[in-house]
């Protein structure tokens, strides 16, 4: 969510929207109009790099009509240079003149076409005074469409570089070297100190949370003082997931792979091939592993390379490419670190916040209801674009070693849990989804 800046009234900022949609003709050089059309401008810049820094820019679409845009910008300006601008090829006469036929082609088509928007003239630098400029919102789509599309808008470059200036903090459970830190969570605000006793009594705030926080359901992973200014606050993500996840969950029955057994039985694993992976990996442990998968039975194993004859007419024998999915509270969440994954728990958590709340209720001898869908259904449109870009991105099934398996039992239930939220709001709906993915 955009942050309104230090200084803005949050009741003008609300009636912004509303204010700026009434006719020109009713304003001289009204100072809080001015002032209200800069919040907006500012909104819509913390918003959209916020997104370019969460989502590979190459497949983000900023508006039904990308492709005639960036078509149309590239016939009218075909060498035009949207790495680094130069003020210049936008602001003199000449220059206005092109993009002012450009941008009345869209008059009609895109949304607040002229609303005053903040670029970036070097796509490599951060919003700031020297490299920020004002254009008309069509003229901002054409640039930013096209620093997408050539892939200017380095994912790399974003993950450094915050609109609001939060340091990064260190990841939690961080698998690759040079993976994006996740932000903090939280900022809590606490003013600028007066004298210098403030800075004992942060401290002791600090240990105080992070001492209760131990007994919550997600417990604080770090709280830091940041300036004197501020303190952020990150949760305990493993955490986090793992209490979300079986709430939506619910208690979880056997799945159609878990077979009763006698108990006693020998269980035969095959390696199709050999594969020096498996070296290392204790026999109890795998029995540990066939136990889940048979019932919680004790069971023997036995481990072949190579098929035995006696493998082919055995009721037992058991083979697949991955191995069972593993229990829910079995799943090691802090493997979850891509913060596209993270996003998705706040969109998951908005949705079913939203569906516990009650639906009206038709009353006796009444003939028609109105139900508000429109927050519901938002949260849900939400959740599954962000799921998408997601799923596009990231790859959760990889290659069957062992040691990916956590990894992979992790991304899946995650796949598991955005299936069963969007088919609950469907069903709040009275519309079925389908039960696979």
């Amino acid at each position: 969510m955009a942050k309104i800046g230090d200084g803005v009234d949050p009741v003008a900022a609300l009636g912004a929207a509303q204010l700026l949609t009434r006719p020109a003709s009713e304003f001289g050089n009204d100072p809080t109009v001015e002032s209200l059309w800069a919040i907006k401008a500012v909104e819509h810049m913390e918003v959209y790099f916020n997104l370019i820094s969460a989502v590979d820019a190459k497949i983000l679409k900023l508006t039904p009509h990308d492709e005639d845009i960036y078509n149309t910008f590239r016939e009218h300006f075909p060498n035009l240079d949207v790495k680094r601008l130069v003020e210049s090829d936008i602001k003199s006469e000449e220059s206005k003149k092109e993009w002012r036929e450009f941008c009345m082609k869209f008059e009609n088509v895109v949304e607040d076409f002229n609303f005053a928007t903040l670029l970036r003239l070097d796509c490599e630098q951060d919003y700031a005074e020297e490299n920020t400029t004002l254009v008309p919102r069509v003229q901002f789509y054409a640039v930013e469409i096209a620093r997408n599309r050539e892939g200017l808008n380095d994912a790399d470059f974003c993950g450094q570089v915050h609109v609001a200036d939060i340091p990064p903090v260190e990841a939690i459970g961080s698998l690759a070297k040079g993976r994006r830190k996740p932000s903090a969570d939280y900022r809590v605000f606490v003013g600028k100190p007066s004298h210098v006793n403030l800075q004992p009594h942060l401290e002791r705030l600090v240990r105080e949370l992070l001492t209760a926080s131990a007994s919550w359901t997600i417990p604080l992973s770090s709280c830091q003082i940041m300036s004197p200014r501020y303190l952020e606050i990150s949760l305990n993500r493993a955490a986090a997931y793992r209490s979300l996840f079986s709430f939506i969950l619910g208690p979880q029955r056997a799945s159609g792979q878990q077979l009763e057994r006698s108990g006693g039985e020998s269980v035969l694993i095959f390696v199709p091939h050999a594969d020096e992976s498996f070296t290392g990996i204790r026999t109890e442990m795998l029995a540990a592993y066939a136990s889940r998968c048979y019932g919680d039975r004790d069971v023997g194993v036995k481990i072949y390379t190579s098929k035995p004859s006696q493998c082919a007419a055995a009721p037992c024998f058991w083979r697949c490419t991955y191995p069972a999915l593993c229990r829910l509270e079995d799943i090691d969440f802090g493997l979850l670190c891509e913060e596209s994954e993270w996003l998705l728990w706040h969109r998951l958590l908005l949705c079913w916040q939203l569906l516990r709340e009650p639906m009206p209720q038709t009353l006796p001898g009444s003939v028609k209801v109105e139900v508000n869908a429109h927050t519901l259904l938002r949260a849900l449109e939400a959740l599954c674009t962000e799921f998408s870009a997601y799923y596009s991105k990231v790859r959760v099934l990889v290659h069957p070693e062992p040691h990916l398996n956590a990894m992979v039992f992790a991304r899946i239930w995650l796949i598991k849990v955005v299936q069963r939220t969007v088919l609950c709001v469907l069903n709040r709906f009275g519309l079925n989804g389908l039960d696979r993915m």
